[in-house]
């Protein structure tokens, strides 16, 4: 069982219970609480999760590993190391590689022949990466 499965049956007992208490007013405060808490952790442990599971890296990745490398880091002054950046900010600058807004040759190529997918795969990837 997951810690996210469990937090939510823990808030669905503790609502239960505290409907059969017969307090109208204060079970609507209580229920109130635990929902919040409910919706809060779901939401924590649900990007945490996200972010656990883009670990591992798509294929698609192999196409940028000789410059950026598999963890996202440039191993040279030109090549800028995207382990970690913002996810809108990668998807903007491919998208501007794909489609000749932003100059370079070897980015416009690659970017090119990236679908919507392989675009969402690697900014999953390198945006949940840790940062240099």
């Amino acid at each position: 069982m997951t810690a996210k499965n469990f937090l939510t049956a823990i808030a669905f007992k503790l609502i239960k219970h505290w409907k059969k208490m017969k307090m109208p007013s204060f079970n609507s405060v209580w229920t109130s609480f635990a929902l919040g808490i409910l919706i809060y952790t779901s939401l924590l442990l649900g990007s945490y999760s996200a972010a656990a599971q883009t670990r591992v890296a798509p294929s698609v990745a192999s196409l940028c590993a000789p410059c950026h490398g598999l963890d996202g880091i440039g191993h040279d002054v030109e090549i800028p190391n995207i382990a970690g950046q913002h996810s809108v900010y990668l998807r903007n600058q491919l998208m501007a590689f794909k489609k000749g807004r932003r100059k370079h040759p070897e980015m416009r190529y690659i970017a090119r022949e990236l679908s919507e997918r392989q675009i969402d795969e690697l900014v999953a990837y390198y945006s949940a990466l840790p940062p240099l």
